[in-house]
């Protein structure tokens, strides 16, 4: 059976983000585009 290692190898943008985790949030900013005219309201009512 293969043991699981203690550590990882990382890269420095991952501990530069795993560093930030603390004091600052992440998100992931995404865009979409449709194909067809979005109704506000509509959105409104399945949003509540």
């Amino acid at each position: 059976m293969t043991q699981i290692p203690d550590k990882f190898t990382t890269r420095s943008a991952d501990r530069a983000l795993a560093g930030m985790l603390g004091p600052v949030t992440c998100i992931i900013q995404l865009e979409m585009r449709f194909d067809y005219e979005l109704d506000e309201n509509g959105l409104k009512k399945r949003s509540t």
